[in-house]
C-alpha cells in the first residue's frame, strides 16, 4: 500500500527520514515527485518501471520516456524534461518592475 501512494520512494527505507523534514503537503508531494524521478536513472529496470509508472499516473512522467529503453534515450527523455520544467518555471515567475520615481516624493 505504501509504494502504491508513494512510488519507487516508498520502497526505500532511508527516505522515510525526509518525511521528518515535510513542512507542507504540496512539500511532501514534492519530494515524492523528486524522489520517483531520481528513479528513473536507476540502474535496477524494475525500479525504472515503478517509478515511472507513478509518475505516469499522476501526469508527471518524462515525454518520450521508456523506463526498458536504452541508457541514451532514457537520459535525453529526462533532460529534455528537466529543461523544459526550468522554462515553465521561470515564465511562471513574474517579472519585476524598477521602482518609477515619479519626483512627488521626498
Amino acid at each position: 500500500m505504501l509504494a502504491r501512494e508513494t512510488g519507487e520512494a516508498g520502497r526505500n527505507i532511508g527516505w522515510f527520514e525526509e518525511l521528518t523534514r515535510v513542512e507542507s503537503r504540496d512539500h511532501f508531494e514534492s519530494r515524492l515527485i523528486a524522489e520517483n524521478f531520481t528513479y528513473l536513472q536507476d540502474a535496477s529496470p524494475a525500479a525504472r518501471v515503478r517509478a515511472y509508472d507513478w509518475l505516469r499516473a499522476r501526469g508527471r512522467a518524462p515525454a518520450k520516456y521508456d523506463p526498458l529503453g536504452p541508457a541514451k534515450d532514457r537520459a535525453a527523455a529526462i533532460e529534455a524534461a528537466v529543461s523544459e520544467a526550468a522554462r515553465a518555471a521561470a515564465e511562471s515567475v513574474p517579472a519585476t518592475q524598477p521602482a518609477q520615481h515619479t519626483g512627488d516624493s521626498p
